[in-house]
């Protein structure tokens, strides 16, 4: 078995220290707006500074879903998987603490990204396509208690490979969500590399 790993984003630590050195900045140009007098310096200081907090809510979040929640577990039968094979997975979820589960699920996802300059900005555009979804039992569970689910996903014969380009990427991941009453979600990304199927 082949145990897959996690997409990796930022970090909690990086989220958070980008939003401190954001909301200082932000802060810094409100204080100079207000001191001089000038409404529109303080008006858009204090709309980054709005951006910031939204940034901080987001990571206090995610360690929140990580008091709750251990790390998915998810293993593939075999790492060598081209378009149209069957993938068998073994997911397992450990939680940490007791939660009341409203929604749990896990999927397959075909992701293509593309990066292009508008003008002097680079614009990321995304697109998700859910090939497959997992319901979980929504319910209550206990701290300590682990799930635990097999599933077969099938990769189509007519889909693209994994490619990773400098402005283009066609990504399979397996996303695990889990929403909770009066607690943030917890959502992770596992990547999938998937290779051309060879002909002959």
């Amino acid at each position: 078995m082949h145990k897959l790993t996690r997409k990796q984003g930022s970090g909690l630590g990086g989220l958070l220290l980008f939003a401190i050195l954001w909301n200082g900045f932000s802060l810094f140009f409100v204080v100079v707006g207000i001191a001089s007098g000038e409404l529109l310096a303080s008006i858009c200081g204090g709309l980054f500074l709005m951006i910031g907090l939204l940034i901080i809510t987001a990571a206090v979040g995610q360690f929140m879903a990580n008091l709750k929640i251990a790390e998915s577990e998810i293993f593939i039968a075999n790492p060598l998987i081209s378009v149209g094979d069957n993938v068998r997975v073994t997911y397992q979820q450990r939680f940490k603490g007791s939660a009341n589960v409203k929604r749990f699920y896990y999927e397959l996802v075909f992701m293509e990204s593309a990066k292009y300059q508008q003008g002097t900005d680079t614009v990321t555009v995304t697109h998700d396509v859910v090939l497959d979804t997992v319901d979980m039992p929504a319910r209550q569970y206990r701290a300590g208690e682990v799930a635990h689910d097999e599933h077969v996903f099938c990769i189509p014969r007519n889909a693209m490979h994994t490619f990773v380009a400098e402005h283009n990427e066609l990504l399979w991941q397996i996303r695990v969500r889990i929403e909770m009453t009066g607690w943030p979600d917890y959502e992770r990304e596992y990547g999938l590399t998937v290779m051309p199927r060879l002909q002959g």
